[in-house]
């Protein structure tokens, strides 16, 4: 799409001079017209203060927009936010909810911490099997994290 083209080259300097403005100006356009990675894209403006505020409210919204629309990495962002509180109260049934959205269509990150929800009963019942099933695609991906825990976890096991 044409508008975040514009947004990225005015975020960038490329071919321009960078532009927090212009870029706000162009994402918002796109993400309006219910263009998922601009939604995304205005969720990151707010959450990182990217030329604003930054702005928790504001970057839930965008997130869920995007979410919706079967973003993973929305899907992910949106579930970091429920599981810390950042401008959504602390809901840690609904941050395994988005995880799983996200780990499902194969988001490392995603996998990584849902497998950490089971693993210690956060938003749902401890399940060490399924926090094993999600490190291990995870780390399949390369996710260091998740190679630790499984390093850690079959050392624990053979010492027992």
């Amino acid at each position: 799409m044409a508008q975040t083209a514009l947004a990225y080259m005015h975020s960038q300097g490329l071919g321009t001079p960078q532009n927090y403005d212009e870029a706000l100006k162009w994402t918002k356009l796109a993400a309006e017209q219910e263009y998922r990675n601009a939604q995304y894209g205005m969720g990151l403006i707010y959450y990182h203060g990217r030329g604003v505020p930054e702005n928790y409210e504001n970057a839930v919204k965008w997130f869920s927009l995007a979410a919706k629309h079967g973003l993973d990495r929305a899907q992910f962002y949106l579930g970091y936010m429920y599981r810390h509180g950042q401008g959504i109260p602390r809901n840690d049934t609904k941050a395994v909810h988005c995880y799983n959205l996200a780990a499902k269509q194969g988001y490392t990150s995603a996998q990584y911490n849902l497998g950490l929800l089971y693993e210690h009963g956060r938003g749902t019942p401890q399940n060490h099997e399924e926090a094993i099933k999600w490190f291990a695609l995870a780390a399949e991906q390369g996710h260091a994290g998740a190679q630790q825990k499984l390093k850690f976890t079959h050392d624990e096991e053979t010492q027992n």
